[in-house]
């Protein structure tokens, strides 16, 4: 059992079995194998999927990580996920104080990126879904469908956003060299271009903002 306070560690040298993590508890999963895990809300957990095995459930059911491939990982609370080159994610959630990486060549398909949870892409992210969290769209990162509810999409210098919908409450930003096609900006909504951000495709429908500053390099357009 890990209580708050408590930290377990499994390396690539080691393997656990039946492992209990409560609120505030820190299982720690780089390389190794743990199994019949129960994560209780608040639980830590911290790891990976570059020869990474951890296999249990969490509040949404069963997860796993196995063969580079992550499946229903929650993240909260200081929880942290790196999905390394040519690893992938599905259906991970991201709460309050959870983290996770998307590495180049890496993928996550259907995150879920709820108040307080931050997701960094510099590798592929699909039909990822943003309620009141914060998605950086890194340097040779590419995000294509998310759906923006609450919360927002920063898409960095070298970055690229596809088919966007920005919901009302929510936001898109575009920095300098950062680009987004097709976004849809909803009533309620705001698409924000900085100066040499790219934005084309842009759908704007009656009482969405977008918010262009419009110096050397901004391009935008749309319908």
């Amino acid at each position: 059992h890990i209580y708050s306070g408590g930290t377990q560690i499994v390396d690539n040298t080691s393997t656990s079995d039946v492992i209990e993590v409560y609120s505030g508890g820190v299982l720690d999963v780089s390389g190794g194998t743990a199994t019949n895990v129960t994560q209780h809300d608040g639980a830590i957990l911290k790891t990976n999927t570059n020869g990474t095995t951890v296999s249990g459930t969490n509040s949404e059911g069963a997860f796993s990580i196995h063969n580079h491939v992550a499946d229903n990982v929650l993240l909260e609370n200081g929880g942290h996920l790196d999905i390394n080159a040519y690893g992938s994610a599905s259906k991970t959630i991201i709460k309050d104080k959870g983290t996770m990486s998307v590495l180049t060549n890496a993928k996550a398909d259907a995150t879920r990126i709820d108040n307080g949870g931050v997701m960094d892409v510099a590798g592929n992210a699909t039909n990822t879904i943003i309620n009141g969290g914060t998605q950086n769209i890194n340097n040779y990162g590419i995000a294509t469908g998310t759906n923006i509810n609450s919360g927002t999409q920063n898409i960095k210098s070298g970055g690229k956003a596809d088919t966007t919908i920005i919901s009302s409450g929510s936001q898109q930003v575009v920095e300098k060299d950062g680009t987004a096609i097709g976004s849809n900006i909803s009533a309620g909504g705001s698409l924000i271009v900085y100066t040499g951000g790219i934005a084309h495709g842009v759908n704007q429908e009656t009482g969405s903002a977008l918010v262009a500053n419009t110096g050397a390099g901004t391009d935008i357009e749309g319908y």
